[in-house]
């Protein structure tokens, strides 16, 4: 590769990390957005919640007053299995803490502020590589590598643990619905909402993980290793103004 290629592929790289970090940290800032709201709407969340309990629970002594009044055993019946049904649906301040829980909200907030941390290293070694400058390559490198760990870890930390306890408690305020007519089984639903979290988080960690081993790959190269740590041959040789210089030209 020649002198001019090689500076033109780190200039390249440079712009692309640059581009590539802003990117991902405008993504940082919506994530921190999305956990300040959900903060936010967390006591709107709770009011529904105990309105939700209290809509049950009157209905419950409806119910169990008109069994009561009921003369009707089939009516008893119909009326006490309904009762059931209502004590036997989950609660939904249970399904929303399970979905969104405190646990989960703290993960949440560290997994931005790391992803935060790695952008802008990466943002600094683009920098560095657009300036043609041997520290912009081991930043460079060095945020390739925490890009690549913190996008996998919290991948598998979401896939492991938090994503099994919503798509629990996503089943169990499915199979709470009614059954009606005219829609999939929540069972199906359940599958099909399971299935596509899980391939769309395991997407997004190869999509993000491509660019920084891009950068590993093309920043270990022999002559962007020599163009940025200053001992490019071709160079010398025209500093020294020596009788291989046309030859080296060639060459290089």
């Amino acid at each position: 590769m020649t002198r001019a290629g090689t500076e033109n592929l780190v200039k390249v790289l440079g712009i692309l990390s640059l581009c590539f970090s802003v990117f991902c940290i405008c993504g940082n800032l919506g994530g921190v957005f999305g956990t300040l709201m959900t903060s936010s709407f967390q006591p709107v969340m709770e009011q529904a919640q105990s309105r939700m309990r209290a809509e049950i629970e009157r209905e419950i002594a409806e119910l169990e007053k008109q069994r009561d009044e009921s003369d009707d055993t089939a009516e008893q019946e119909r009326l006490s299995r309904r009762i059931e049904e209502l004590r036997e649906r989950p609660d939904p301040g249970e399904m929303m803490a399970a979905m969104v829980s405190p646990e989960q909200m703290r993960f949440g907030v560290i997994s931005v502020l790391t992803g935060l941390a790695t952008n802008l290293v990466l943002l600094v070694g683009g920098v560095g590589l657009l300036l043609m400058a041997g520290w912009g390559r081991w930043v460079s490198l060095l945020a390739a590598v925490l890009k690549m760990v913190n996008i996998i870890a919290v991948s598998l930390i979401n896939l492991v643990f938090y994503m099994p306890r919503q798509f629990e408690a996503m089943q169990k305020m499915m199979d709470s619905m009614p059954k009606g007519a005219g829609g999939p089984p929540a069972g199906l639903m359940t599958t099909f909402i399971t299935g596509w979290g899980t391939a769309w988080v395991i997407i997004s960690m190869i999509l993000v993980c491509l660019y920084p081993v891009a950068l590993l790959i093309l920043l270990n190269l022999k002559d962007v290793r020599r163009l940025l740590s200053g001992r490019w041959p071709w160079a010398e040789a025209v500093e020294g103004e020596d009788d291989l210089a046309p030859r080296r030209l060639r060459e290089y």
